[in-house]
Parts: C-alpha cells; sequence; structure tokens
C-alpha cells in the first residue's frame, strides 16, 4: 500500500450520491495529494478538530486502485486490503469466509485461522429473524451473535449457558427532542416540566434490560465526556413534583403533541410508559405513531403539528458533524427548529479546540446546557449487546466508528 491508494481511496468515497460522499467534507477536507509513495497531504477547508475520525472511520476503505479499474467495481471482488483477514467468497444469504492474513503487519494476529459472519437471512417480521439468530447459537451454529433487548429476555428464560458483553459505541440510537416552534415547545417551562416527568433510567432497565445508556446523544470519543447519571437524573429528570410546579401557571391538562418515529416493540412500550408518565405531572398527551418511512420528513421538515418528537437520527460518528448538522441553528437539519444564539457559539466555541482538556470541559457545558433548556436527549444510546460460547477468549468488541479489529484479537478454546 501507497500514499496514492490511499488518495484515490478517499477521493472515490466522495462519489455523488454515495452513503458517506460528505464525510470528508464535513469535515473541513478540500483535496487529498500525494508527494510520496509514503506521503499523502491533506488541504482543509476550515478546522476540525475530529477531521482525524473521518480518516480513521471503519467505513473509510482502503481500495486496491487496479481492482476497481479491471473490474469497475469491487461488487464480485477480488477484495485486496493489508487488513488481518483474506476474504475468500461471500455466498448470497449463507455469510462471508475470511481466512488469516500470514503477512499482517501486526506480528501474531489474527489468532484465528478462519473467520466465518453468517447471514440469518430475515423474515418478514424482524422478531422472528431474532429468534432465528438466538436459535442458531443455542444450537451451536455459530460461536457469537448481537442481542437485543428481547434477545436477552429470550436467551435468560431459555437452559443455554453462555457469556455475555455489552459494547458502547457512544452513539445515540434513539433521540427525544423538542420542536421549538410550537407553542408548546417554545415554553421552556413546558419543556423542563416535560423532562422533570421522566425517569430515562427506569424505561431503560424496564424495556431495554439496561442494554444502554442514558445521555444527551452526543457521539464522543471517550465516555468521560458525557455526564454522568448521578448529575443528570438528580438535576434534570425524575421529579413529578417539580414538573407539577413547573406547570402551575398553566391550564389543566397542558396538551402535549407527542411524534413515535419507531414502530419497534421497545419504542412502543416506551411511548406507553411516557404517556402514563406525563399524564400524572399534569399533561394530556396526544401520542402519534409515525412510519419510518416518513421520519426524514420530521428531520427536514418539522412539521409544526408535534411538539415532542422520539425517533432515529442518521448516523454520524463524530461530535462536530453531529453537533453542527442536528443542533446548529444553521445546520442542514436544525432538529429543535431554534435559533438560541448561545446555543450556536457554544457549538462553535468548540469546534477547532485541540486542546483536549479544553474541549471535553466546553461539551461538558454544551451537554449541561442542552439540559437546562430541556432541549434534546437520548433515552437509549447505541450499545451492543452479545452473548458468545465459553470456548471464545479474549471477545471485547468495539464497535465505535465501525471498528472491527477486535475480531483479529480472539480465539477459541479446544
Amino acid at each position: 500500500m501507497v500514499a496514492s491508494d490511499l488518495a484515490y481511496s478517499y477521493n472515490r468515497m466522495e462519489t455523488e450520491s454515495w452513503p458517506y460522499s460528505t464525510l470528508f467534507k464535513d469535515r473541513g477536507i478540500s483535496k487529498f495529494l500525494t508527494e510520496s509513495p509514503t506521503s499523502l497531504k491533506i488541504e482543509r477547508a476550515f478546522l476540525d478538530a475530529d477531521v482525524l475520525l473521518a480518516l480513521a472511520d471503519g467505513r473509510s476503505k482502503i481500495v486496491a486502485p487496479e481492482a476497481v479499474k479491471m473490474y469497475g467495481d469491487l461488487s464480485q471482488g477480488p477484495v485486496i486490503g493489508t487488513g488481518p483477514w483474506i476474504w475468500e467468497s461471500t455466498e448470497h444469504g449463507i455469510g462471508t469466509k475470511l481466512s488469516r492474513n500470514p503477512d499482517y503487519f501486526e506480528a501474531g494476529l489474527p489468532y484465528l485461522d478462519n473467520l466465518f459472519i453468517k447471514t440469518i437471512k430475515p423474515d418478514f417480521d424482524p422478531y422472528v429473524s431474532r429468534t432465528q439468530q438466538i436459535a442458531a447459537f443455542k444450537t451451536g451454529l455459530v460461536d457469537v451473535i448481537r442481542v437485543s433487548s428481547l434477545g436477552w429476555n429470550t436467551l435468560q428464560s431459555s437452559t443455554a449457558e453462555f457469556n455475555s458483553y455489552k459494547s458502547d459505541s457512544n452513539s445515540p440510537n434513539i433521540l427525544l427532542w423538542f420542536n421549538t416552534r410550537t407553542d408548546a415547545g417554545s415554553n421552556r417551562r413546558i419543556r423542563q416540566a416535560t423532562f422533570y416527568s421522566l425517569d430515562p433510567w427506569e424505561s431503560l432497565h424496564s424495556i431495554w434490560k439496561d442494554l444502554g445508556s442514558i445521555n444527551v446523544g452526543l457521539p464522543v470519543s471517550s465516555p468521560d465526556w458525557l455526564l454522568p447519571k448521578n448529575s443528570m437524573r438528580q438535576k434534570y429528570f425524575a421529579n413529578p413534583s417539580e414538573a407539577r410546579k413547573k406547570l402551575e401557571n398553566h391550564n389543566d391538562n397542558q396538551p402535549l403533541n407527542i411524534a413515535i418515529a419507531d414502530s419497534s416493540k421497545e419504542m412502543l412500550e416506551y411511548a406507553k410508559e411516557i404517556k402514563e408518565a406525563l399524564t400524572r405531572s399534569g399533561f394530556n398527551p396526544t401520542i402519534r405513531l409515525i412510519h419510518p418511512s416518513h421520519n426524514i420528513q420530521l428531520l427536514t421538515e418539522g412539521d409544526n403539528e408535534f411538539d415532542l418528537i422520539i425517533g432515529r437520527v442518521p448516523y454520524v460518528p463524530s461530535t462536530n458533524g453531529f453537533l453542527l448538522a442536528f443542533i446548529h441553528s444553521d445546520g442542514p437539519v436544525n432538529l429543535l427548529r431554534h435559533g438560541d444564539k448561545k446555543l450556536d457559539q457554544m457549538i462553535e466555541d468548540q469546534i477547532g479546540e485541540e486542546n483536549l482538556t479544553m474541549r471535553k470541559e466546553k461539551l461538558l457545558e454544551l451537554q449541561k446546557y442542552l439540559l437546562e433548556e430541556a432541549y434534546l436527549y437520548s433515552p437509549v444510546s447505541d450499545v451492543t449487546g452479545w452473548a458468545f460460547s465459553w470456548n471464545l477468549r479474549n471477545f471485547y468488541p468495539n464497535t465505535a466508528l465501525s471498528e472491527s479489529i477486535f475480531w483479529a484479537k480472539v480465539w477459541l478454546k479446544s
């Protein structure tokens, strides 16, 4: 691999309409140049402290230019790389077979001779496919599976013996945010009363079986850049009496129109829980389920029919990418539909801060402000649960930024 392979691959990723075509532009990268076989030069349009995360993202694939030129694309291979695995084959509906790369630059890795990623073909009902995955694990067809909160219930109620691990990517899975252009959403006391009415940690336990964490929704490079549970829960949530105080000057049964833009079983249970909690505080919540296919309309058009929206947002791996795309008032989405200049300034102040200690403090203050204003939070972060055989050793998956190197560090005890 030489520098020109990097430049070719990164420039290829910017192909218009490709899924991550703006990954580098959003980070201020304007051009990739090669000065020698071992030197890559990156020109930047503006300073962004998260720029290296875009280059290190697991989806920033380095490909062999000669393979693309010969076949037009890489849909049928050959897949040529410098990673720990050599691609052997992929069969539709069956899976992908990989073998150990004897020339991998990290001595001794990978530990396994072969890795087979099995496809368990999904059915029309997503919950049936989860059941099939668990059945494959229980019968020994696979050594490890990713498990949802529903999967934990099924496994724990069975007689199967297994080890487990939960990996946190510090990225939001679901967001709850206010539309500040509605009468209720623009009222700070109503927003705060809503947050005080809810106990996200109780919902996380009862619905998601603690498979996840609660935060303000920022994807960050380290968990200690997020506000701790105690300071969040005690100050901003789980205080129904304070919620009723906030609503004292409002009419009884304060209306609150809520959109649930996710149709999973967990979200249906969550909708029921928050409706009951808000009603106890003096709200008159109306909940409408929005089909996931219409979620993009909620994000881009900001339908003023809803005061509060709960749903998924597109995955953005970096802190600045998330803040500039979804939270800044000049962003392409501006989830909150706000014109809060203080919030904008706080976002801008930390964008180019390269002193990690100072940037961490600025981001913690920004999170406090988002909660003080009761703008948004994430009821459940993107945490992945794994169940695996006791014979599988050294399994510590880290899926942040689509990372996969952890597969090279596991082995099976015979």
